[in-house]
Parts: structure tokens; sequence; C-alpha cells
């Protein structure tokens, strides 16, 4: 018997006495209970048929297997920490040899339901050597390792099997066993296939109407069971950076075809299955194609795709091109660096990264369009860097409940100097930088802006505190009579002022005592004065033209840059003037105005706002495709009530939040003729366990939906959002009235609005 067959059932020889051990072990009662059921007999014949088993994997360690497969060539696999690397085939056995590769120090778990899938049954090991199942092994510091599992003997001559972790999440389908392989394209016949010339950069960066580009191409090794019927591109509507992901279909031979529309050049990140991530660069009217080789190994990057089309060669050198700047660049920056401090990081290491760039970009085969990237991303990535450190800088402030640092001069003017440049768009981070320039920079304080409301004057509490036997202070006699003194008019005050005045009627209330009932009266005068829709809406435009001139004086320039006009109609549309809390005539009295005011003066901007606020309060019908059918089918047991869609998931904190803090309202409404709620989820952000207990838990008898990943990408794209919690409301005949509804905090006053019954 060789060493490590002796090993092995040594191994096994200690684990069967540490089970008879611990069965002898017992009290003599519990013993006579064993043997009087028959137990003991089962569990020793159990233990003597593993012994068997073993045994018989023992000797076909020293017998001549009847067939060896190495590196057998196999389908699709979905991780590369594990590979197949030989199959032996005994009369009695089978032994499969593992390769590991893993960061040093990070352990993996091998146990018995690391199971081969083959002539349809599912065969579990019963031997392992060099891992112990179910036991953490650690990885070397070389980051490498063999095991070897024992199986069963297999049955027959099959010609492919699988290697499963029930479970789990290692997959490895198609292992050839017939030694043929897999008819595949390569991709050097497919690149000379597939290859064209770029026709020139765009004449213009952004145009009015869209144009449609083409991205079609073929995933190599495709398999359904692991990447689905489909794959997911995170675009967004280039101008008013609103949500519009695409899901892509995959035929079976692992084509694909789809048409983007855009405004402007940009970067789409584009996922396939789990472990697919790439950002392609798209041009409006020009097509790109690829070559996905998902079995391609991952350490070779540069085999996994390969490009073809019009945008084909832009696209390998962006590939080529070196990494300018991101989050690893200054690895000694905290969340409580200050912002002149990160400035000094930055600059300390500029030149490192312009020589990167221009070492790049001096190469005689580069397109000039690719050189006008790279600059653009090598600009964009300092800038990004010190807007990310100024949210990591808020948030921290946040959470220590601290104020924030003022930003220095030197932050200022480094927005200023880089920010308005027009070719930002181009960088391929330019999504994430509009997002920083969009929300974590404070113009206000830069620039002393103050938010203005519009406050009709009259008493909010001091007469009436004054009528019941109050007294008030001198200061607040004087707010009286100036109250007083302008009884009705309408004026324009900060903000600040506003909070001011209602704290000084609260102060008075409290400070003489009032009882409860006239506190509470009082609170409902201050409410009473909040100002209206129209008034928010007009505070909303005076706002924005303050804005836009101090912006404007900021940079030196007649209007506000391209960027500042574009993150102020993504705030219009999704947050400050939403369709579902503005009308249709107050939106477009505030667009004239604005447009007026030249606050947005680029017409594909101005064009891209009309169009939605056009679209925005028309009820749309579900479209006759999958997508729309799949709802109509939700929906259908609600016709004749408002429907509201929770798309959620048991991964997502406020998800859970909102569904548990509005139970009280569902059980109240759950029979309500004029409304129902239901509830959508995806299988790949709610795994089914924990989605079966939020459900027991928190649902009452409600509709609840367990998607998979594929039917889920269908209604981000038909619904388009990525980010949840996200609400679809529908109206009585089953249209859709709101793509992204407020929520529970709002429905009870919508469904009153229209008229509907509320519990």
């Amino acid at each position: 018997m060789s060493q490590a067959a002796r090993r092995e059932l040594g191994y096994l020889s200690f684990y069967s006495k540490g089970l008879f051990t611990s069965i002898t072990y017992s009290s003599r009662k519990n013993y006579y209970l064993c043997k009087k059921h028959n137990i003991m007999r089962k569990l020793m014949v159990c233990l003597a048929a593993m012994v068997v088993a073993v045994s018989g994997s023992v000797s076909a360690k020293d017998a001549k297997p009847i067939k060896v497969i190495d590196s057998p060539e196999f389908k699709i696999s979905n991780t590369s920490v594990i590979t197949l690397k030989r199959a032996e085939f005994f009369k009695d056995s089978t032994r499969l040899c593992f390769d590991v590769k893993y960061r040093p120090g990070s352990w993996i778990n091998v146990d018995t339901n690391l199971v081969m899938e083959i002539n349809g049954e599912a065969l579990q090991p019963i031997a392992a050597y060099d891992i112990v199942f179910g036991k953490r092994f650690v990885m070397p510091e070389s980051g490498q390792h063999s095991f070897t599992l024992t199986y069963p003997a297999v049955k027959g001559k099959p010609a492919t099997m699988d290697i499963v972790e029930k479970g789990g999440s290692w997959r490895i389908y198609g292992i050839r066993l017939d030694g043929k392989k897999y008819n595949r394209p390569t991709a050097d016949k497919w690149e000379k296939a597939n290859r064209a010339d770029y026709s020139g950069k765009p004449d213009s960066m952004i145009y009015i109407n869209p144009k449609t580009s083409v991205f079609k191409g073929v995933i190599v090794g495709y398999d359904p069971r692991i990447y689905g019927t489909s794959f997911l591109m995170y675009d967004e509507d280039d101008i008013l950076h609103i949500d519009k992901p695409v899901s892509v279909a995959i035929a079976e031979d692992g084509s694909f075809e789809t048409e983007l529309s855009m405004h402007m050049p940009k970067h789409i990140l584009t996922t396939i299955g789990e472990d697919f991530a790439h950002k392609f660069y798209f041009e409006p009217g020009k097509n790109l194609t690829v070559y996905i080789d998902v079995t391609a190994p991952s350490d070779e990057p540069k085999k996994h795709i390969h490009y073809g089309g019009e945008l084909g060669s832009i696209n390998k050198q962006l590939a080529d091109a070196p990494e300018l700047w991101g989050y690893r660049c200054l690895p000694e920056l905290t969340d409580s660096t200050l912002l002149d401090e990160t400035v000094a990081m930055i600059e300390g290491k500029r030149d490192v990264y312009t020589a990167m760039r221009d070492e790049f970009i001096a190469r005689e085969d580069i397109n000039p369009r690719v050189k006008e990237i790279v600059k653009a991303q090598e600009k964009a990535g300092r800038l990004q860097v010190l807007l990310d450190q100024a949210m990591n800088l808020l948030i921290s402030s946040r959470r220590k409940k601290r104020d924030m640092p003022q930003e220095p001069e030197i932050f200022y003017q480094y927005l200023k100097e880089y920010s308005p440049d027009a070719d930002l768009p181009l960088s391929s981070t330019y999504n994430v930088l509009f997002n920083r320039l969009e929300y974590s920079t404070n113009f206000d304080r830069r620039l002393n802006l103050k938010e203005d409301r519009l406050y009709i004057v009259e008493d909010r509490g001091l007469d009436y505190i004054k009528s019941l036997g109050g007294t008030l202070t001198e200061e607040e006699e004087q707010l009286l009579m100036k109250i007083e003194e302008h009884d009705g008019e309408e004026v324009w005050l900060t903000v600040d002022s506003v909070i001011n005045i209602n704290k000084a009627v609260y102060n008075a209330a409290t400070r003489n005592g009032l009882n409860k009932e006239n506190i509470e009266y009082i609170v409902s005068m201050l409410k009473a004065g909040a100002p209206t829709r129209e008034q928010r809406t007009r505070a909303l435009v005076r706002n924005l033209i303050n804005e836009k001139n101090a912006i404007a004086e900021f940079f030196g320039t007649d209007n506000a840059p391209l960027w500042w006009q574009m993150a102020t109609a993504n705030k219009l549309c999704m947050s400050r003037m939403k369709p579902d809390e503005v009308g249709q005539s107050e939106a477009y009295a505030a667009l004239n105005e604005l447009e007026a005011n030249k606050v947005i003066v680029n017409y594909a901007v101005k064009s891209a706002l009309r169009d939605y606020y056009l679209s925005a309060y028309k009820p749309f019908e579900l479209p006759d495709n999958e997508a729309g059918n799949l709802v109509k089918e939700m929906i259908a047991p609600y016709k004749g009530k408002y429907i509201l869609m929770d798309l959620w998931a048991t991964s997502c904190g406020p998800c859970r939040a909102a569904i548990r803090e509005s139970k009280e309202f569902r059980e109240r409404n759950l029979n309500n003729p004029d409304f129902a709620a239901i509830f959508v989820t995806d299988e790949s952000l709610s795994p089914r366990k924990d989605y079966d207990r939020f459900v027991t838990e928190n649902f009452v008898g409600e509709d609840s939906h367990y998607l998979s990943n594929n039917a889920y990408n269908l209604l981000r794209e038909l619904f388009g959002f990525n980010a949840i919690p996200r609400y679809v409301m529908f109206d009585r005949d089953g249209k859709v009235i709101s793509k992204d509804f407020p929520g529970y905090n709002t429905i009870e006053s919508f469904l009153r609005k229209n008229g509907a019954m509320v519990k």
C-alpha cells in the first residue's frame, strides 16, 4: 500500500474510531435503547460501507486506471479558484485532481457537496486527499494548492460531466470525457472578419437628436446555467443622467445584438453573470462588435475581449491605456484628510501620472481620438480624487456629528480650472464625476448663496399667545408689529429667516407655559404657513437663477458650464420638480422662466427637459413584449385598483425598513377595493432562505413575486431603474402613472386626491 493510500485510510480510521467512541461513550441505558431500535447495527453497516468504499479507492490508487484525461476541456466555468487538472477512471472509483489558485491567507472550504453530475446522477465524493471535508483550508503564501477527491465509479462511457457545488457557487459545466473539442470561433479569424476602420471623431460633442449605435457580438463558452439568457448594460440618459438600463438577450449560441440611443460619447458598464464587468466606449451613430471569451484564464485579461466594428480599434487601444488615478493612487488618504492636504498629495503624484499619459499617447499607433480620451481621463481622474475626498469628508462629518470643514480656496481653484472643460465627458468616469460635481460641492457656502422662500405674511401665533394672557419680549413685539403692518403680503425671505420666525413663536408659547392643546394649535398655525406647491416652484426658479448668476461669475463666463446645466436638469426631473409633486402647467411655466433667464442655454439640454415633461404626465400602457406581458400578468388580479409595485430585495436595508414601517398601513388596507400593493424581487438579490423568512415575518397575505435575474433585468429596462427601493404606480386601468413614485410616505395623500378609499 502506498504512503498516500495509508494516509487516506489512516484518516478514515481515525474518523471511524472517533465515531465508534462517541457511540460507546453513551450510558448503558442509551446503548440498550439504540440496540432496541436497531440503530447501532445501522450505524455500523454505514461505517463498514464507508471503509469498503475508501478501501476501493485506495486500491484504485495502486491499480492502473481505465482512462485518464489531463486538463480536460470544459464548456464553461464560473470560477477561477479551482480547476480540474486530471480525471482518472477506475473500475471501482473515480479520482478528480484539482488545482487551486487564491489569495494567500484566504481560505476555501471543500465538502461532500462538491458533486460530480454524470449519467443523470449526482455523485458525492467519498474521500479527500490534501484537504479535509468541511474544514477551512488556508491558502499558503504561494497562493496555489492541489487536492484530490475520490468519487464512486462511473458507469458506461459518458461524453461529458459537470462539477457542481450544491448550495455553493462553484460550477464547471460540460467537461469533455470523449476527447473531443468544442467548436468555438477562434479570436484571430473573428477579428479578421469583423475588422473595420474608424471614420473619425463626431462633428459635435452633444447632438440635439440622439443617434443609434449597434452593439453586437458573441460570448464564447456561453452557458445559460451560469450567465442566464440576458445581460445588463448600465446605460443612462447622457443629458439628464436618468437611469435607462438595457437588458440584452443572449441567443443559444452566445450571440447578441442591441441598439443604443445616445446624444454624446459615453462609456457604458456591461455585466455578464457575476464575474464579467467591463466598460465599453461608444459614440453616437458608430457601431461596436465584441468577442468575449469567458473561458480565457483570469490572469490573462487581454484574451477575454477582442474588438471589431468601427469602434473596435478605439476600444482596443483604450483597453491598453494605463490606469490613470482612481481610488488606489493615494492609499494614504483617510476620511479625515483635509482637502488642502489632498490637493498637495495629488500634486505630488501629478508628474507620475502625466508621464504615464504622455508615454502612452506618444506611440505612433495610437489613434488621435484615443489620445483625446486619455488626456480627458487623466484630467478627470485628478478632479475625481479630490471630489471623492470631499464626499468622504462630508460623510465622515455627518457620521461623527461634526460640521463639514470649510473647503479651502485651492479646492475651488481646482474646480475652476478643470470642471468646465468640454472634453471631460470623454472620460470613462464621467458619470461618477458628474455625480460628484452635482452633489459633493457646496457652492452655496463658497458663493454665499442663501436659499429664498416665498412667505405670506400673517400671524403665526404671537397674537394668539397674547389673547391667552401671555407676554411677549420686546423683539417678539416688534416682530408682531411687522406682521400686522405687512399682513397678507408676499415677501421673499431666506429659509433661515423663516425658521427663526417659527422658533420665536414656539419659544414664546413654551415660555408662557401654554398647555398642550394651545401649543398643538400654534403648531397647526405654523404648518399652515408652509409654502404651497406653486410657491415652492416659484422659489425654486428664483434660487436657480441666483445660483446660475453666481456660478457664471465664479467661472468668469457668461453662462454656467455645461455640466452644471445638465446637473440642474437632472435635479429638476429627479428631485426638485418631480412630476409626481408639480403640475404640468407649473412645470412648463418654470421651464420658460429658467430659459428666459439663461439658466439653461444649451439647446440639447433644453430639448431633453421639454421632452421629459411632455411625456411625464401621460400614463403609458405596458408594451406588448416580454417585460410588459410579465407585468400585466402580475397586476391582472387587481384590475380597477390603484396598484403600488414595490421593487425590493432582502439585501437592501432601506427596502426592508420601508416594508416594515408600512406594515400597519398595508394590513388596514389589505382588502381595500381601491388599492393594492404587490412586491417584486430578484433571486440574485434575495437569497431564498432570507426571502422566505422575511416574507413570513412582514407580508400580510400580500402578493410577492420572486423573479429570476433575467426577468428582473427586463423590469429594470422597462421602468428605467438601477437602485432600489423603487416604486411604480399603476392606475385603475393598469397604465403606469409613475415609474418613480415617492413611496409609502405619500400613498395616503395620493389615494385621497384620486378619490380612493383609505383605511
